[in-house]
């Protein structure tokens, strides 16, 4: 895929570069290594990020068969369902969930997400502070 570094499935399973077992193994364990973080068993999955997936068609068909081949597995006793969501929908369930979450009141630590790049007022309650 254009600007993505994955593999797209190939599904054809006389192909000797059949991956799906390998792309839903590596997905499985990464929501499960994600859930750990989150109160609810609502997961967000946000895809793509500034420039990527340039290529609609090529992100959905690989999209679409993710969502497609881990769903299988719930007939081998998975228990993760995968599909397409909007915010709401996500923030809806999660307040179905009836958890009751703690609030952070004070700044949030600066974060640094490259050599040399520090985002120390995107998330702060001082505004100024992005100035600097």
């Amino acid at each position: 895929m254009v600007g993505c570094n994955d593999d797209p499935f190939i599904d054809d399973p006389e192909s000797e570069d059949y991956n799906v077992d390998k792309i839903v193994d590596r997905f499985l364990a990464y929501a499960k290594t994600y859930s750990e973080v989150y109160a609810t068993n609502n997961l967000l999955f946000p895809m793509g990020t500034d420039f990527q997936y340039q290529d609609a068609h090529a992100w959905f068909k690989n999209m679409d068969k993710l969502i497609k081949y881990v769903n299988a597995r719930q007939a081998k006793g998975s228990n993760v369902n995968v599909f397409y969501s909007t915010p709401s929908c996500y923030l809806n369930s999660v307040h179905q969930s009836n958890k009751t979450f703690t609030t952070k009141t004070d700044d949030f630590f600066p974060y640094g997400s490259d050599e040399h790049s520090y985002w120390t007022g995107y998330f702060t309650s001082r505004p100024a502070v992005k100035r600097y």
